[in-house]
């Protein structure tokens, strides 16, 4: 897989933010997350829009982290190519809160916290694009062939230090099942 400047593997090194997510998710039910009530990140949130939702290595020494149980839908579906097998559940299960109370004709609103009874009014269109993109790379493996097969997309990524041993984009092309197996804790 592709690797920056730093010698760190893109796919590798978001599976392990993706499971850092989820840890952090099922070390505070008492925040109330769970096995499927995880997708810790920026949103809006009970009291407004929180940019500080997050979960470790967040340095916490530089403005804080937010923990109030808001979760967002776009980090599950971002996760998706990457950890389908804990994304998918979580997400599947948000959709279904209350009846489908998430949804809206325009797709999945910005976030939800089950704990506070708080589910977001509004989609944010960068939370939506993060959305889209990463059901897409699961559904067809597509944004991957595309930016794999985009002169702009590798001139860029190599001007930021990318380099790969094989294929050009840290994404497989073919698509996206994740291919660990994550052991899972029932909260």
């Amino acid at each position: 897989g592709a690797r920056d400047a730093f010698n760190i593997e893109f796919a590798e090194n978001t599976r392990e933010a993706i499971l850092a997510n989820f840890r952090f998710a099922q070390a505070h039910p008492e925040l109330g997350y769970s096995r499927l009530i995880w997708g810790i990140s920026a949103s809006d949130g009970p009291s407004g829009y929180q940019g500080l939702y997050g979960t470790p290595p967040l340095d916490p020494t530089a403005f804080g982290e937010v923990h109030d149980g808001t979760v967002t839908p776009y980090v599950l579906a971002g996760s998706l190519p990457f950890a389908a097998d804990l994304a998918l559940p979580a997400l599947q299960h948000l959709a279904t809160l209350e009846r489908g109370r998430l949804l809206s004709r325009y797709g999945l609103k910005d976030a939800v916290n089950v704990r506070k009874g708080f589910f977001a009014s509004d989609h944010l269109g960068i939370d939506q694009g993060a959305l889209l993109l990463g059901v897409e790379q699961y559904r067809t493996g597509l944004i991957g062939r595309l930016i794999r097969d985009s002169a702009v997309m590798q001139t860029s990524l190599s001007s930021l230090g990318f380099r790969t041993g094989g294929g050009a984009y840290p994404l497989e092309a073919e698509g996206a099942r994740s291919t660990r197996a994550y052991l899972l804790l029932d909260t």
